[in-house]
């Protein structure tokens, strides 16, 4: 419920004042995938950093919470998935939380 709130409060927001909020709460997460940092980063440092941040707010615009139960099996290609918390293993190869896996 509330994750459906505050998705109702930034869809009421203007693009410019969503891109700032959800940067802002997903910050950490971007980061984290090296990829995207690498891109935040060029964005922050460039002259034409407008497009590559417009990119990154798309992408954090985009980013979705999914839960799993314990030996669920999961995914779709094409998606990138943030591992929080637990283990995952894809192709007999264990990944902890806190990495990302793209397939």
């Amino acid at each position: 419920q509330r994750r459906e709130r505050h998705a109702s409060i930034i869809g009421a927001m203007s693009p410019g004042l969503q891109g700032e909020v959800v940067m802002e709460v997903n910050r950490v997460w971007i980061t984290r995938v090296s990829f995207l940092n690498k891109i935040l980063q060029e964005a922050e440092s460039s002259a034409s950093g407008t497009y590559f941040y417009a990119f990154v707010v798309q992408i954090s615009l985009s980013m979705q919470i999914q839960i799993y139960a314990q030996s669920e099996v999961f995914g779709v290609r094409q998606a990138m998935y943030i591992l929080s918390r637990g283990l995952v293993s894809r192709h007999c190869r264990k990944q902890l939380g806190g990495t990302n896996q793209i397939s």
